[in-house]
């Protein structure tokens, strides 16, 4: 009997590092990839003018990053961060920066989709 309940323990710690590891990574993934897609809407830009596109996790703010460089804006890297909020809620913030690693903002160039934070 106390066997049994070793086994139910590790099987329920087990299920629980599992469950934790999906969210976190492909779930969390996913959810990034669907706000991106929303705010990038709002920009008046799709994925089919996309050049380059990186997604990469970051494990300061438990979200992720998404670094993209469209067709008919070459000059300039959108860096769009989606950030997991407490519950179910998130946040997405673009910053863009330009060849040099310059925020856009910094030097008030015009850029063609601008951030909508």
């Amino acid at each position: 009997m106390m066997k049994n309940r070793k086994h139910a323990i590790v099987i329920i710690i087990i299920l629980v590092i599992l469950s934790s590891l999906l969210y976190w990574y492909p779930v969390q993934k996913y959810l990034a990839e669907k706000s991106l897609k929303e705010y990038m809407s709002v920009q008046g830009t799709t994925n089919a003018i996309i050049d380059s596109k990186r997604i990469y996790k970051d494990y300061t703010i438990g979200g992720y990053v998404i670094d993209i460089i469209y067709q008919d804006d070459p000059d300039y890297r959108y860096n769009y961060t989606y950030i997991p909020l407490k519950g179910l809620k998130s946040k997405m913030v673009c910053i863009i920066f330009d060849k040099e690693n310059v925020s856009a903002d910094i030097n008030n160039k015009e850029v063609k989709y601008p951030s909508i934070d």
